[in-house]
């Protein structure tokens, strides 16, 4: 099945809805979906926002889940994009807050370095930030989301308590 009537279904809007929503006519829909027409970019990223899934996967590639691991990561880290751009800088790596921007939300994809120089980063594997696997870290060993929020919260507080121990 075609991934826009697949994601349109799944958010109950008819052709006529999502047309509405993206400024084209219901047929250019209908050609979408039969794969008689393309879209061009700004409507494809216009439908990836609408259904929340990257723009690689309206068009086939890669998984619903995304979108890459990139913006969960850097949230995580409590990272703006900006202060993002500037760590890795001064790791010597340079790429932009728009770039960035960009990749979070599947406008566009990065090289196999940049993906190298965002996992080490944040000390996952290359898999995990795009989005290909829940393995996290660069040993491959997968847990659950949870698990690494349980993970995440107890060196929090280990942290802590070291900082009240140290001081």
């Amino acid at each position: 099945m075609n991934r826009i009537k697949e994601l349109r279904e799944e958010k109950n809007l008819t052709q006529k809805e999502l047309a509405q929503k993206i400024g084209i006519s219901d047929a250019s829909v209908n050609k979408y979906e039969k794969n008689t027409m393309n879209p061009k970019i700004d409507k494809l990223e216009k439908m990836a926002e609408i259904f929340d899934v990257s723009v690689a996967y309206i068009s086939g590639k890669g998984t619903s889940d995304n979108k890459n691991k990139l913006k969960e990561l850097r949230e995580s880290f409590g990272l703006s994009l900006g202060d993002l751009s500037e760590e890795l800088q001064k790791k010597g790596f340079k790429v932009g807050r728009a770039s960035l921007n960009n990749y979070e939300n599947g406008i566009q994809q990065p090289k196999q370095e940049t993906w190298e120089h965002l996992a080490d980063y944040f000390d996952v594997s290359v898999a995990y930030i795009m989005g290909l696997n829940t393995a996290l870290n660069k040993n491959e060993i997968s847990i659950s989301k949870l698990e690494y929020e349980r993970l995440k919260a107890i060196e929090q507080k280990y942290n802590e308590i070291k900082s009240l121990v140290t001081d």
